[in-house]
């Protein structure tokens, strides 16, 4: 008996930063080489883009008719476009993407499989793997805690999900308040949330390969990206989400990373943080 899946929206937002080589590359390995195609793509526009990517996105605009654009004249951050792109999604099953990963062919088919085997999951994603310029370049990976139970025990620690890889429930997202301005921590902030009122999972294996190149050690330095972290754990104990004591751990573990020189915190991610395979 051949297996018949839901109607699912993809939701994807762009900004000035990102690349139309890149978003190129993210649009076709979900438009064009998935084994589930989806039933609508939601792009978010945030804030003013330059004439390359208009371009690359006006090409697939008129090339696929599953895409619709929204956009707003100001930079608002990830988590107000991605909030903001909620509303446009019709269908129960959102996916999230981004405009510089790429998906694995069968990402669809095998998230939704697991849904449906399981509907009392709100809220899936599943392991990444890393790459630079081609995928398969680096063959490193970030995993994730599978169950519902290994994912409760270390949401204080650190993030269970890869927020690329995930696909939820639009009404539960919704009954939480969407994504919250906190900057960087948007999807952290959302899940510590959603696991109250629902079960969250991960597959096992890699649904996305994940550029890691353009700076991203540099974006999880320094002062500016503390004060964020710092900000973020304070909210989180202030509305009940970690303990005192977790509020102290995180602090003072996250201190020391950010505040690490470069070259050791690069090592630090690449030798320790991400496995090999």
């Amino acid at each position: 008996m051949i297996q018949k899946f839901p109607q699912f929206s993809v939701l994807i937002s762009v900004y000035h930063k990102d690349d139309p080589i890149h978003l190129t590359e993210s649009l076709n390995s979900i438009i064009y080489n998935q084994s589930i195609p989806p039933s609508q793509i939601v792009l978010i526009v945030d804030g003013q883009i330059d004439s390359p990517l208009t371009i690359a996105i006006e090409y697939f605009k008129k090339k696929c008719s599953l895409i619709e654009v929204f956009s707003y004249a100001k930079n608002r951050g990830l988590g107000y476009a991605l909030n903001f792109g909620l509303q446009f999604c019709r269908h129960e099953y959102i996916f999230r993407a981004d405009a510089d990963d790429i998906c694995f062919y069968n990402r669809f088919e095998l998230q939704l499989s697991k849904l449906l085997s399981d509907p009392n999951i709100g809220v899936l994603g599943s392991s990444i793997e890393e790459f630079n310029s081609i995928p398969g370049d680096l063959s490193r990976f970030r995993h994730t805690p599978i169950s519902h139970q290994q994912i409760k025990s270390s949401i204080c620690l650190r993030n269970p999900f890869n927020h690329m890889t995930v696909v939820f429930r639009k009404d539960h997202v919704q009954r939480v308040g969407g994504y919250i301005d906190v900057p960087g921590y948007e999807d952290y902030y959302l899940w510590h949330r959603l696991l109250n009122i629902t079960k969250g999972a991960n597959l096992s294996m890699p649904l996305v390969y994940a550029r890691v190149g353009n700076g991203l050690i540099n974006r999880r330095h320094g002062f500016k990206m503390l004060k964020n972290e710092l900000l973020f754990q304070i909210l989180l104990w202030r509305n009940l989400h970690i303990s005192f004591t977790y509020l102290i751990r995180n602090i003072l573990i996250r201190a020391f990373i950010r505040l690490l020189p470069i070259p050791i915190l690069s090592f630090t991610y690449k030798k320790i943080l991400r496995n090999k395979h």
